[in-house]
């Protein structure tokens, strides 16, 4: 029997948070609490959540599942030959499978077409989370992990460059040399959260702002998962606006039906991939 590929896409889970036991347990007991939102007619919530080894790494597994509260169903009376409306119980609309390398925050997850997009994944995923510590000394989100240097060939596009916004996170636990010193002056600074914005004067191209190694190396930390960019300027004399998350790493995988070792060493090639994006002792870890 053929077997059935589905897209996931790769993502960084960033987490700051103050906790006593260690990060696995953290980030599991997260996502077992049982909490749940609602969002319209559904509630979010995560199931079947698991810890599990692969190749001598620590993953926390699970769904992300979106599902109706109370919905009546058509049923068929066989005794009677008639139909009828029954009320059903929390059933499930759609389910998102993800898997959490647990040391470097790597998350790869699998939207599901028209009912649970990568969007809605990534606000929900860390909602949800958060809300289990009731929000309190806790921020997580989730940031697309896109292919590199994408938006800089983009970038050589724009004949003029009206702004560039940023928006940055600290690495955990390792980072890349070609924004190391970013990093580093976050952390000195004890920063949560870097965000800039760079706006060029109306007689000026911009073109000195391409090559700037500060800049470039931003951009490169937010495509790595670590952030967001976004430039806004002139391609073709149209205005433009580029994103970090305009090319996301995807990759595919055998669907649900398929065992959690299936899924993790058919997405092993890309994953290793993001994980020589950084330094030699991570990439050693994570071989």
């Amino acid at each position: 029997m053929r077997i059935r590929e589905v897209k996931y896409y790769f993502g960084r889970f960033n987490l700051m948070a103050h906790y006593t036991d260690t990060k696995e347990d953290f980030i599991y007991e997260g996502l077992t609490f049982g909490n749940e939102i609602i969002k319209g007619n559904y509630k979010w919530g995560f199931y079947n959540v698991e810890k599990i080894n692969f190749e001598d790494n620590r993953y926390i597994c699970g769904y992300l599942v979106k599902y109706n509260p109370k919905k009546d169903e058509e049923v068929v009376d066989q005794s009677l030959h008639k139909l009828s409306l029954e009320e059903i119980n929390d059933s499930v609309k759609a389910k998102s499978r993800f898997f959490l390398h647990i040391k470097s925050g790597l998350i790869s997850f699998h939207p599901i077409s028209n009912q649970i997009t990568d969007a809605q994944f990534i606000n929900y995923f860390a909602e949800i989370f958060m809300e289990a510590y009731d929000n309190f000394f806790v921020n997580a989100d989730i940031q697309i992990i896109s292919n590199r240097f994408n938006i800089l060939e983009k970038l050589k596009e724009f004949s003029k460059i009206y702004k560039i916004n940023i928006i940055l996170h600290p690495s955990n636990p390792s980072n890349s040399d070609l924004w190391d010193s970013v990093d580093k002056k976050m952390k000195e600074l004890e920063l949560s959260k870097l965000q800039e914005q760079y706006d060029i004067k109306q007689d000026k191209s911009g073109e000195k702002i391409k090559s700037d190694a500060n800049i470039i190396a931003k951009l490169t930390m937010a495509e790595d998962g670590y952030g967001k960019g976004e430039v806004t300027g002139e391609i073709n004399n149209e205005v433009k606006t580029i994103s970090t998350k305009d090319n996301p790493v995807t990759d595919k995988a055998p669907d649900d039906n398929s065992s959690n070792t299936e899924v993790l060493e058919s997405l092993k090639n890309t994953s290793q991939e993001i994980f020589k994006r950084f330094d030699s002792n991570e990439n050693k870890e994570n071989s």
